[in-house]
């Protein structure tokens, strides 16, 4: 059997057909920041999104063609926190209150405790205080940004691997690959663009 793209690993094709910048770091995708809703904050910004890129594997890279910092649309704080648009290639983060948010799912408690939230029970939903920036930037990188680029990351591949048969095997593919790709340690360069 002849060696092409098709019989190729991701990491070498992807490798093979990225377009190259001067400086031989690979074009990134291009990063949108749009004003933030009314007392809201991006946690992780526009530079900062470009410095997690360039410490991500080339074929997690391959074919996104932009991220985009968007203001809330919907009341409900995560209605969504990001979602990735496969038609266009785009994945979408939106703003989030700074410290205090009130969430319905009384099941994300461990979640948010996780990342460093201190979490009350309240009338049937969650209160939410984030004590540091570094704690909500963490969680937005983590649990939403990973999470979206895994699901690029399978969108992408989708004739190559086999492809999740359903929506729940989807998004268990999508935090399986966040989580390989929180182990890069790239959350590190948020305190150089603080």
């Amino acid at each position: 059997m002849s060696d092409n793209y098709r019989t190729q690993l991701t990491r070498i094709s992807s490798a093979c057909r990225f377009p190259r910048d001067r400086e031989k770091r690979g074009i990134l995708a291009r990063v949108i920041e749009r004003a933030p809703r009314a007392g809201d904050i991006h946690p992780l910004r526009k530079k900062h999104i470009f410095a997690f890129l360039k410490g991500m594997p080339v074929d997690y890279l391959y074919g996104l063609k932009q991220v985009e910092l968007c203001a809330r649309t919907s009341e409900a704080i995560g209605k969504p926190y990001g979602y990735y648009l496969p038609s266009e290639k785009v994945i979408r983060l939106f703003s989030v209150p700074p410290t205090e948010w009130r969430i319905d799912e009384i099941g994300a408690k461990s979640v948010f405790q996780a990342h460093g939230a201190d979490v009350e029970i309240e009338d049937d939903s969650l209160l939410v205080r984030w004590k540091r920036p570094v704690d909500v930037a963490y969680l937005m990188y983590r649990e939403v940004f990973l999470h979206e680029l895994g699901h690029h990351f399978d969108n992408q591949y989708r004739h190559k691997k086999k492809w999740p048969d359903s929506r729940r095997a989807e998004e268990a593919s999508a935090t399986r690959r966040a989580y390989e790709l929180a182990k890069r340690s790239a959350f590190s360069r948020w305190h150089e663009f603080r």
